[in-house]
């Protein structure tokens, strides 16, 4: 993607009838110029990537036909699956802008949260598994790293954290609606062979898989 002139996030796209409408190739570019702030000169999308973030980015701006188009449902979360180094956190982290206040996330890494439990117990848990009344919406969470994090002990007490996450957070989407994205390195094979059958089910059902 080869356009060396900046642009901000407000010039891709224009505003028709209240309602915004995105230039596809202006977003690129400002993924990559941003990329390319934030993680250097050699930050750049490539053109296997493009598919994959058409995906996030028409999920991310609630464009319905589209993403009826591409398979994808609104009322589910993202589940962004690839290797190690395929620069799928990054490109969620770009897109955040693109989300809007409505639909904006907080990313947490899944070790981190699994050696909070290690230090604090379940009360590191209650973010993930409990909705604050403190904000008028629940959070949601992009919980990154997925698969990476180990069974920990708070006192004894043995926890498979992520596991124990997913079953609430399952819970409240099927009874509330309520969303949360993944980024792992696991095919969902390796899902079933770390977190059993009926959480693999559990996550075909929360999430839209989209491959990078």
């Amino acid at each position: 993607m080869k356009n060396n002139s900046k642009i901000s996030f407000e010039q891709t796209y224009v505003i028709d009838e209240k309602a915004k409408t995105y230039y596809l190739p202006r977003c690129y570019q400002y993924l990559e110029q941003k990329g390319k702030e934030l993680y250097g000169p050699a930050f750049k999308i490539n053109s296997e990537q493009i598919s994959s973030i058409q995906k996030i980015l028409t999920y991310a701006i609630q464009d319905e036909n589209s993403s009826n188009k591409l398979g994808m449902s609104l009322k589910k979360g993202l589940f962004i699956n690839g290797p190690e180094g395929s620069g799928k956190s990054a490109i969620m982290h770009l897109l955040k802008p693109f989300f809007g206040k409505r639909f904006s996330f907080e990313s947490k890494s899944c070790k981190t949260i699994s050696f909070e439990y290690a230090r604090k117990g379940f009360e590191a848990l209650h973010p993930y598994l409990h909705q604050s009344g403190k904000y008028t919406r629940p959070r949601i969470y992009c919980f990154d790293d997925f698969g990476t994090e180990s069974i920990q002990k708070h006192f004894g007490n043995e926890c498979d954290v992520m596991k124990e996450i997913m079953c609430v957070q399952y819970e409240e989407f099927i009874e509330k609606g309520h969303i949360s994205h993944i980024v792992s390195e696991l095919t969902p094979s390796e899902i079933e062979k770390k977190y059993g059958t009926k959480m693999r089910n559990q996550l075909r059902t929360m999430y839209n898989l989209i491959n990078f």
